[in-house]
């Protein structure tokens, strides 16, 4: 599984402008949280639909690493990668473009 992330200061690709969502990563617990940057704990749990964040406990067990890698790909298929900062609190403050590769080999429909 992996949980999904909403960075700061990176809502176009760098490369084409299209906007960016629907970040995920894999360095956080990976049970489908919410993270959005500025926020110690996740802001939402999408393992039920119909829990919210003020229904679930969140615990240091759910905090983010100091660093953490985060990525997404645009509607022109360009894959882009991220990485997130903690602060000594444990609040993401931070978020930098790390890469962004090539245009996706689309799959043919065969």
């Amino acid at each position: 599984m992996f949980d999904w992330y909403q960075p700061e200061g990176l809502e176009r690709c760098p490369s084409c402008d299209q906007p960016l969502d629907g970040w995920q990563g894999k360095d956080g617990p990976c049970i489908l949280y919410v993270y959005r940057q500025a926020h110690r704990f996740p802001v939402e749990s999408r393992v039920d639909a119909d829990s919210r964040a003020d229904d679930v406990a969140f615990d240091d067990a759910d905090l983010l690493p100091p660093v953490f890698g985060i990525y997404t790909s645009c509607a022109n298929d360009h894959w882009i990668d991220a990485q997130g900062y903690c602060d000594q609190f444990r609040v993401w403050n931070r978020s930098e473009l790390v890469a962004t590769r090539a245009v996706r080999p689309r799959r043919s429909g065969r």
